[in-house]
């Protein structure tokens, strides 16, 4: 196992929890359901995901800041809001029948006509490993080609090595920056929707 990293600000970074063992509380064989967030139930289940994320991460919050994060959650779903925009959740389902938002992820139109943005893209760290990562990723880009996009863009930090390797595994490549995030470790990304 690798030793976690100091990233610039000097938080750790590196391998998280997570296994493909089941998270705690669940039996195996685990089945991770991506479902549209519609309810206001479920949209303040993603609200609460994105704050977790944010809480998480004290080197971000400058970017975080920038992008209007707290605006942006107490409008939700704003951006993200069907037809143009999608929230889904990763749920994982007890033995007794209830779910539980393990991770969320969206997508949002750009300015650029036929362009869309994965943003918020977060799994419980006691949760990954299973393949929530993935799936959400996935069907955020199965949306984005279903509305009829072109283009879907995301930022990253270069630190996020297990979501790297999801964008890439998907066919995202790096890309020129197409905003003006102020963090030196972001990344941009691009990944053309029609063949």
């Amino acid at each position: 196992m690798s030793t976690p990293q100091r990233h610039p600000c000097g938080c750790r970074s590196g391998p998280r929890p997570g296994s493909s063992a089941p998270p705690r509380g669940y039996e195996k064989p685990v089945r991770v359901e991506i479902v549209p967030a519609r309810s206001a139930g479920e949209v303040d289940a993603f609200r609460r995901l994105c704050r977790d994320y944010a809480a998480s991460l004290p080197c971000i919050t400058v970017s975080l800041t920038h992008q209007g994060f707290d605006r942006e959650m107490d409008g939700l779903p704003g951006k993200y809001a069907p037809p143009a925009g999608e929230i889904l959740l990763a749920v994982l389902r007890r033995p007794d029948g209830s779910q539980d938002p393990i991770g969320g992820g969206a997508l949002r139109p750009l300015d650029e006509a036929g362009v869309c943005e994965m943003k918020r893209m977060y799994v419980r760290p006691e949760c990954r490993g299973i393949g929530a990562g993935m799936a959400l990723a996935r069907a955020l880009v199965e949306v984005a080609r279903g509305r009829g996009y072109s283009l879907m863009k995301l930022d990253t930090d270069r630190t996020f090595d297990a979501a790297i390797a999801i964008y890439r595994k998907l066919g995202f490549r790096e890309c020129p920056p197409y905003n003006t995030d102020p963090c030196n470790d972001t990344l941009w990304f691009d990944l053309p929707l029609r063949p």
